[in-house]
């Protein structure tokens, strides 16, 4: 027999896409009651792209898009009446009220602005019945371990649960062990002095908001486990930038004058999605990052060569506590001749999710962006 192990499929979440995700993403926090889990922006500047809401053991992820793709998932709730009469209480959209279905199991169905449709079911008797797997109303009930896909039930002791998603840990280093004493206190007074001034130039990088001058960025953004998206950040200042997507295509986004604009005709028109506040924006995003700066560690400093050029390429793990927590690992390559990122990737990795956003940066001067009036 093989000792090959076979594939482990952890969970299934659905990604839902949205053409107003700042009103997705109210409406799974205010009325299904939902908590913000992550939260992804290409800059600290724009409005966030992608986000994950759950609560529990369900998750959902809500994307952007340009057009409106309805979609259907259905949760599993251990007291389904319990939590239908929260979410009516809260004003969530509820298509159709709860209801007893002949397989003994109670429904109900709720749509978000998108016209998602969420189903809500749990077995009719909360408090036992029999030991069953609880599935969608268009399954039929089978005994627990008939199926590889496993829900908990409510019954005593016995249960078929899902397993959980094995937790990241994070290996730190050793430090290096002395061949001669003497030698050995002077090479680790070296390191620490190299290890302390990396992490300094790690978190000098870090905390920047911008570059100081005009640029422009080819961001490519992979979720593990489905197609990258790529698009072009163009960047003036704080208060004026603007995204355009390329794979796959997409509306532009132009942030301007506190407001953010919306373009369906690449550029040409501009219709106003919302007002914002830069200044407190930027003041917020300066507070998240020296709080995420106090997690740096495991930072490496080295060299090498990028395009014709000797570049520093400096390292380190940091954990992000914004929404949802992630343990990341960010790697930039400074050009040495004027200190100017050429390069950024961001490996981000969450129980739920995975990513790697890569950043080829430019100097772009004599830039200049749409001012809509």
């Amino acid at each position: 027999m093989s000792d090959t192990k076979s594939p482990h499929l952890s969970h299934i979440a659905p990604v839902f896409r949205v053409t107003d995700l700042a009103a997705a993403h109210a409406y799974y926090r205010d009325r299904l009651r939902f908590e913000t889990q992550f939260e992804w922006k290409d800059s600290d500047a724009e409005p966030v792209r992608y986000a994950i809401l759950g609560r529990d053991g369900i998750v959902v992820h809500l994307t952007a898009s340009p057009e409106k793709h309805a979609s259907v998932a259905y949760g599993f709730v251990a007291d389904v009446a319990a939590y239908y009469e929260e979410v009516k209480a809260a004003g969530a959209n509820i298509t159709e009220a709860i209801t007893d279905q002949p397989r003994d199991m109670r429904e109900f169905e709720t749509k978000d602005p998108d016209g998602n449709v969420l189903i809500f079911g749990g077995a009719s008797e909360p408090d036992g019945g029999r030991l069953t797997e609880v599935l969608p109303g268009w399954w039929r009930k089978r005994p627990c371990g008939t199926r590889p896909v496993k829900a908990q039930l409510p019954r005593s002791g016995k249960q078929c649960s899902i397993s959980a998603f094995r937790q990241m840990q994070l290996r730190g280093w050793g430090l290096m062990k002395s061949i001669v004493m003497a030698l050995g206190m002077v090479a680790a007074t070296v390191q620490a002095a190299h290890a302390d001034a990396c992490q300094e130039r790690f978190t000098a990088l870090y905390l920047q908001l911008d570059q100081g001058v005009s640029t422009k960025s080819l961001s490519t953004v992979a979720f593990k486990g489905a197609p990258a998206s790529t698009n072009e950040f163009l960047y003036l200042s704080q208060d004026h930038y603007m995204t355009v997507p390329t794979s796959p295509a997409g509306p532009w986004v132009l942030g301007y004058n506190n407001a953010l604009y919306q373009s369906a005709d690449e550029g040409k028109t501009w219709e106003k999605i919302r007002d914002m506040e830069t200044a407190q924006n930027a003041d917020k995003a300066r507070a998240d990052k020296e709080a995420n700066a106090a997690t740096v560690r495991n930072t490496a400093c080295s060299e090498e060569e990028l395009d014709g050029e000797t570049v520093d390429v400096v390292a380190a793990d940091i954990t992000v506590s914004q929404g949802m927590v992630t343990e990341n690992r960010y790697t930039y390559w400074v050009r040495r001749s004027d200190g100017f990122i050429v390069k950024a990737v961001y490996d981000t990795k969450a129980p739920n999710f995975e990513m790697v956003t890569t950043q080829d940066i430019e100097q772009a001067p004599g830039l200049t962006l749409p001012m809509p009036e």
